[in-house]
């Protein structure tokens, strides 16, 4: 069976001359008295005619085949044309790619500040409602007077007060590219709670950076926060970038670096 498979061309040539040969041998020695009466002239129109079919069949054949060659190596062509342009687009995306880096400011006098859009203090005050605002309200700044606060190297932070915490967030655009549109929103990790969106849109280019300190009231619940920012690349590609800051309630909350840039692409 697998030397037919390898040898098909050589079987069918076989073939073609085997039945006209085993029709000529059936007819003159067969118990057919019509076979009896074919004589050279017959013949040799009927091999003429055969051979003649035979060979325009495997013109034919030849064709197609040589079109099914043709055809495979212009797909493979095109197929490389089209992982050529996605591999130049990729690298063109990478190169225009933001990176917005999310750190804590150290700067303990902060609270105190008029802060200019877009940067601004950001106000949790329970699970539904999320503002923004270019100076700390005075209710705060007592309770912030009266608090100490340490970062040890494992980015645990601890605050002495009783009721409220303020995370001196701050966001820097180190890639050489802009990020536009960035947006900041939150939700509880463990809940199906809706987004908090927290800041209008704003855009920061190479260098760049903003101060948004967030400050968690004592209302606002408990638990593992996901913060997201949104934003899109110069040519409207859009990313998000992921931290999570943990809000115990009590004397400490902690904060987890940001992600890399994840290319939402289908989304």
């Amino acid at each position: 069976m697998d030397y037919i498979k390898k040898n098909k061309i050589f079987m069918v040539f076989i073939l073609f001359l085997v039945i006209p040969l085993g029709l000529n041998l059936f007819f003159l020695y067969g118990d057919f008295g019509s076979g009896k009466g074919l004589g050279n002239k017959e013949w040799l129109g009927f091999w003429g005619s055969y051979l003649g079919g035979a060979a325009t069949l495997f013109a034919v054949w030849l064709t197609i085949r040589q079109n099914e060659k043709l055809i495979d190596q212009n797909e493979q062509t095109l197929l490389q044309y089209q992982q050529n342009i996605e591999f130049q687009e990729e690298r063109v995306r990478i190169s225009a790619m933001p990176y917005i880096d999310v750190n804590l400011s150290l700067e303990k006098d902060l609270y105190k500040s008029i802060l200019q859009p877009p940067n601004g203090f950001i106000i949790l005050e329970d699970d539904k409602t999320g503002w923004i605002t270019t100076n700390l309200p005075k209710k705060y700044h007592k309770s912030l007077e009266s608090s100490l606060e340490n970062i040890n190297e494992n980015g645990l932070i601890t605050t002495v007060t009783t009721d409220i915490r303020l995370v001196n967030l701050m966001l820097n655009q180190k890639a050489p590219s802009l990020a536009r549109k960035i947006e900041l929103t939150t939700k509880r990790t463990d809940t199906e709670d809706e987004l908090l969106y927290l800041t209008p849109y704003f855009t920061l280019s190479e260098g760049d950076s903003v101060k948004l300190p967030i400050l968690f009231d004592r209302n606002f619940p408990k638990g593992r926060y996901e913060f997201t920012l949104n934003f899109e690349d110069i040519e409207g590609r859009p990313y998000r970038q992921i931290f999570y800051i943990h809000h115990n309630g009590g004397s400490q909350y902690s904060f987890e670096m940001v992600s890399p840039p994840e290319y939402c692409k289908n989304e």
